[in-house]
């Protein structure tokens, strides 16, 4: 099906500086048919292979991506356990019903992938021009020009990205430990499914804000970032999925998610850690990034 749409390469077609002839064309033009060839293509510059793993020796970086594994293995937990615990609690429900309720959590991700890009654009907004305000009224006792505030080595990004994460991470284990209490004392379908609603919201929250902040602190590695973020939350997911029905069983759904919930709490410090130390480890980077260009 693909061959018609995609373009014949030749194999033994060596690669110069300036095409002299125009590239191949796939035998069904969709796409461009239309748009003129141009005659001189440059040769894109070469990029240089950066190694991903180095971004886990950048300590700012190694925080994030702990805080935001613990949340998402908490998620995990949660949903691993969904069969298992709605039919105990709720032994009326059928096999269909129970897989509709996965839809909940679903629901609340959707309405958080909606409304928190723009909730974390206008967050950023407000937080610069009170800085540019403070600067200009001379309540800043750094020095500053206005101007100088949206440069990296002032702008304190950590703080503009991560300020509201204690308010969501607060709500996520509230969420939690209402969510297994509500399993153990079998009370109204409709509570659970709302906290799912609520929980679902929360992690969108957290795992956008993480992620910009990730990509803020690296953004020469966007890619690089996103696959060792996701590496760090299936890592932590998988550890908690293969014992969560251990834990279930030997503590009960009530007291397994205040365990889980207050995971969460002992790992918010990190925020702070990340707020505290960031600044400095970009410094770092920056330092040692002039220093390899001086060399070359």
């Amino acid at each position: 099906m693909l061959l018609p749409l995609l373009p014949i390469i030749g194999r033994n077609r060596p690669v110069t500086e300036n095409v002299e002839k125009p590239p191949k064309k796939p035998l069904l033009p969709i796409i461009g048919r239309n748009r003129p060839v141009t005659e001189n293509v440059e040769k894109p510059p070469k990029k240089s292979f950066v190694n991903p793993l180095l971004l886990f020796t950048y300590p700012d970086v190694m925080i994030i991506l702990i805080l935001n594994g613990i949340v998402y293995a908490v998620f995990y937990g949660v949903t691993a356990t969904i069969s298992v615990l709605f039919q105990k609690a709720y032994p009326y429900l059928s096999e269909s019903d129970i897989g509709l309720c996965y839809l909940a959590i679903g629901g609340g991700m959707i309405i958080g992938g909606i409304v928190v890009g723009r909730l974390l654009d206008r967050d950023y907004a407000a937080f610069k021009a009170r800085m540019i305000k403070q600067i200009k009224e001379g309540s800043n006792e750094t020095g500053m020009r206005p101007e100088d505030v949206t440069k990296e080595e002032n702008f304190p990004i950590e703080l503009a990205r991560l300020r509201t994460m204690p308010l969501y991470l607060g709500i996520f284990c509230v969420a939690t430990i209402g969510y297994g209490w509500s399993l153990q004392a079998r009370v109204s379908i409709a509570v659970p499914l709302l906290l799912h609603i609520c929980m679902g919201f929360v992690l969108t929250a957290v795992m956008n804000t993480s992620q910009t902040l990730l990509v803020d602190l690296v953004p020469s590695q966007g890619s690089s970032i996103a696959a060792c973020n996701n590496f760090v939350r299936c890592l932590l997911g998988a550890a908690l999925v293969a014992v969560i029905n251990i834990i279930t069983d030997a503590l009960k759904p009530g007291w397994t998610y205040v365990l889980l919930g207050g995971i969460c709490v002992l790992a918010a410090p990190l925020l702070f850690v990340s707020m505290r130390i960031g600044p400095k480890c970009r410094a770092k980077r920056r330092h040692a990034g002039a220093l390899r260009a001086s060399q070359k």
